[in-house]
Formats: C-alpha cells, structure tokens, sequence
C-alpha cells in the first residue's frame, strides 16, 4: 500500500474516534516506523509499505484510536527540547511543566553557584529534574548543585535511570514514599536544599480525558480537592528548604498558597500553573 492510501485510511480511523490530531497523529507514528521525517512523507507520498510494516501501523493505529498517549505508543516523549523515554508507568511529559525549569532559573544565580541540593519529588521519567540539570550546568559552569530524584513507583524510577544516563547525567535517584518517608531520605539533611514538586493534584471527582485514563492514577489523583499530597510536602520540608517550586490547576494556587504559609513558605513567583514559594526568614 501506498503512504498516501495508508494515511488517508489511518486518518480517518482515528478522526472516527474523535481525536482532533487525527492528521498528526497518523504523521508521526508512519515517519517513526519508516525513520524518516515528516516532510519526507509529503515527497515520497507513493512509497510502498510492506506487509510488516502495515501490520506494525495498524496495530499502532488501534493502540491511538484507543485514546492511548501518542507518547505511549512511540515509547518517547519531547521535553524542553529534549526526547525523553516514557512508559505507563511514567506520566507524558507536558508543555506546560516547563515552566517550572524557566521558573527555576530565574531564582538568584548565588544560589547555584554555592552548594546546593535540587531534589524532584514524584520525578516519574526524570524530565523535570534531568533538564534542571542541564540547563543550570550549561548557564553556570561553577554550579555547585547536588541533584536527586524520587518516586514511589520502582519503574518509574528505572525509566528516570535510563534517561538520565542517555543525557550523561550525575543524579541521585532512590524510591521514596511521601506518605511514609522523610523527603531528605535521598539527600542531605544539612545542606541547603531546593524542591521541584510535580505531585498529583487532580482532584478525586475530577473528570479526566479519555488519554489521562491510561496514566497511572496514583500519579495523578490527589484526594478530595487534589492538594494532599502537597500539605504532606510542605509538612516535611525541612529548615534547610529554601524554596518549593510546586504544578497545580490555577483555581488550586490560593489554596495551596496557604498551606505553605502555615509551613513558614511565602509565594514569590507564579506563572501557568507553577509557583514558586520561598522559606520565610
């Protein structure tokens, strides 16, 4: 079969179940499995595609047409400009998590270049704290940062590992449970420390798209109004905290605003859905 006829039948498939990306969607997973680009296919619209290869399609398509993530199905992810692996057992990256990495970096460049820890908490592929890495080495070459990385889920973590050691970097990463574990479990108790939390926050009878459901729930929900996690956090964070870069829905910022005032945290900084709290001297 042709890449034309291929495309004009796997876009309607996934236009049937109603995915608005249906176009995209089909573009990106044919050009993954021929390794090529996207451009190529709009050149080479008459190229045959061999019976393996429309059997590895078809059963791609069925996944998406499914509402699977895309990310899922490719096994990647892309991440503040970089391809990250992910799995179900992980959380797609998403676009507007970045923000934490910008927000970060706005923090005083003092703070860097003296020792510190950064630490993820609910790291799940490692995005977050792997690309903090990157770009805090890359803009301050005498960083004297610490990095690590937590999650309860044990395959969470080895998708992290994977990740970090693809982008050659030095991060500490351990299973953690906030419910039950000290966050200073993989980092030290002493030292001045940063956290970068992407925590479930979605509240419990929150209505989620027919994709979220193939995520994990445990990294999604968070309890009756989707901040139980975070309370938990601000609670165990200890004296040496400095700041607390936190994602949430925006109706939730007051909210949890509060519940970092009561654990000496003031809000310094908030964009999208991140904010930044900074420990009250």
């Amino acid at each position: 079969m042709k890449i034309k006829y291929w495309l004009e039948e796997a876009v309607g498939t996934l236009t049937n179940a109603e995915l608005v990306t249906a176009r995209l969607d089909c573009e990106i997973l044919l050009a993954d499995s021929l390794q090529k680009d996207r451009s190529w296919l709009v050149a080479h619209e008459d190229f045959e595609l061999d019976e393996k290869m429309l059997h590895g399609l078809d059963e791609k398509i069925k996944r998406r047409a499914n509402h699977e993530p895309i990310a899922y199905i490719r096994g990647c992810q892309e991440f503040y400009g970089r391809e990250f692996s992910v799995s179900p057992d992980t959380l797609t990256p998403r676009p507007e998590t970045e923000t934490m990495i910008e927000l970060l970096l706005k923090l005083p460049s003092e703070i860097f270049n003296s020792p510190v820890q950064l630490v993820d908490v609910g790291t799940g592929s490692g995005c977050i704290i792997i690309s903090s890495a990157l770009e805090i080495e890359q803009r301050y070459p005498t960083a004297q940062v610490e990095y690590a990385g937590l999650d309860i889920s044990d395959k969470a973590l080895e998708i992290a590992q994977l990740n970090s050691k693809k982008f050659e970097t030095n991060i500490k990463f351990t299973k953690m449970d906030l419910k039950n574990d000290p966050v200073s479990s993989a980092a030290s108790r002493n030292m001045p420390t940063i956290l970068l939390a992407n925590l479930p926050y979605v509240p419990a009878d929150f209505h989620i798209n027919l994709a979220a459901t193939h995520e994990p729930d445990f990294a999604i929900f968070g309890g009756a109004d989707g901040l139980d996690l975070y309370r938990i956090l601000f609670e165990k964070a200890t004296d040496t905290t400095l700041f607390i870069l936190t994602e949430s829905l925006p109706p939730q910022h007051v909210e949890l605003a509060k519940v970092a005032n009561i654990s000496g945290f003031i809000q310094t900084n908030e964009q999208d859905l991140i904010q930044v709290f900074r420990r009250i001297v």
